[in-house]
């Protein structure tokens, strides 16, 4: 067997990935501990182009506290980033190292810190919230006023870039908020608290915008969510924007049923419209009623072919409830449904010659013209003929 030619194999060893050459490093980078002490596990970060050496303690505490505030991993050292975690990380059982310095990791926050305030770099707020809380696990007691404070900067930072991209919705940003307020109270900053209702407020217009730029009410949900709870906590304005929400999901609802002649959809869409009717919103009463009056209209039509006074009866309450709100055209269709219960009725009286049928037809066909005004004669017209047919009927069979 023949050998490759040499200039082929250094073709081969240029295409493989190049192996991390290791760093001699006396101490952890992070807590400043020898690395050589074989009581404390070791790893090294081989995604990073150095493989940078950590006790496996530090390296684990690392990543909770970046995961917590960026939501990715980098190396602490060379800040080559190391991607997304695929799940959750949980603490190592890895031995914690004694006498860690951190100090150092306070000292480096504070300067971050001050950095910061003047420059305004995304960056430095990391590396800054990074340092701090590094420095509290490592019981710093110093740093979490600090942390406190700079945990509301980035709920500010965050908080902004959540308003400024509302129709978008951010929820990185939204994530890392409500990350940054619970942890900056939970640190003893009072002024976190204050922030929660507006944060509150704009994450629930946030997902409310995008919903109905959408037309997708998926999110709506969680927009009433954060609207009920900015409300809760005295944002003035959130009660109309839940009203608005459920306004917004019915009229989802019904631009996705216009051709279709389903009535679960319509009563899902009519039960946001009565929620949003609590909390003042007109266009919402009038969508309710139209509403109502398609439901009406499609179990009606579907009654008067089983010709069923029983199928016919469960029009009548969308009807009534429609006309209630204030839809003029449903009392001509409250006036058809009695008529047709009538007629039904003054039939089986008629088969059967049974008064007590044509009695109930009376009652149905009176019930009917007491529906309508004066001005609609067509109809008036068809019920006092029916009427008067009824009470022939009735002499008839009285008579006899």
């Amino acid at each position: 067997m023949s050998c490759a030619p040499l200039t082929s194999m250094q073709s081969l060893a240029a295409e493989l990935p190049e192996v991390p050459k290791e760093v001699v490093q006396e101490n952890c980078p992070i807590c400043l501990v020898s690395l050589h002490d074989k009581k404390y596990q070791t790893k090294n970060t081989y995604n990073c182009k150095k493989a940078h050496t950590f006790h496996s303690y530090c390296l684990n505490t690392l990543r909770l506290v970046q995961y917590k505030y960026t939501g990715n991993l980098s190396c602490y050292v060379c800040k080559v980033s190391l991607g997304k975690p695929k799940a959750t990380i949980e603490k190592c059982s890895a031995m914690p190292v004694d006498n860690i310095n951190a100090q150092d990791l306070y000292q480096k926050g504070t300067a971050q810190f001050q950095e910061y305030q003047s420059t305004q770099k995304f960056e430095l707020m990391n590396e800054c919230l990074i340092n701090l809380s590094l420095a509290v696990d490592f019981d710093c007691e110093e740093a979490m006023g600090l942390l406190a404070k700079m945990e509301l900067i980035a709920a500010q930072f965050y908080l902004k870039k959540v308003s400024e991209h509302a129709k978008e919705l951010d929820l990185t940003s939204i994530h890392l908020l409500e990350k940054m307020l619970v942890s900056s109270s939970e640190h003893g900053n009072k002024k976190a608290e204050t922030l929660k209702a507006e944060s509150e407020f704009i994450i629930g217009n946030s997902y409310f915008l995008y919903s109905k730029s959408n037309a997708d009410r998926y999110w709506i949900s969680n927009a009433i969510e954060h609207f009920k709870k900015a409300r809760e906590l005295g944002y003035a304005n959130a009660s109309r924007f839940i009203g608005e929400c459920e306004l917004e999901a019915g009229k989802i609802i019904l631009a996705g049923e216009k051709d279709r002649k389903d009535t679960f959809w319509l009563d899902i869409a009519t039960t946001h419209f009565k929620e949003a009717m609590k909390y003042g919103i007109e266009e919402a009463k009038l969508l309710f009623a139209e509403t109502e009056l398609n439901i009406g209209k499609i179990k009606f039509s579907e009654a008067e072919m089983k010709s069923d006074t029983f199928w016919i009866k469960r029009a009548l309450e969308p009807f009534e409830c429609a006309h209630k709100n204030g839809n003029e055209e449903a009392k001509e269709f409250i006036f058809k449904v009695h008529i047709a219960i009538g007629k039904i009725h003054l039939k089986k009286g008629a088969d059967e010659s049974d008064s007590e049928w044509v009695e109930l037809a009376l009652e149905s066909f009176e019930k009917a013209i007491q529906e309508l005004d004066e001005n609609a004669e067509t109809l008036l017209s068809e019920g006092k003929l029916l009427t008067e047919e009824a009470e022939k009927l009735m002499r008839q069979l009285t008579s006899s």
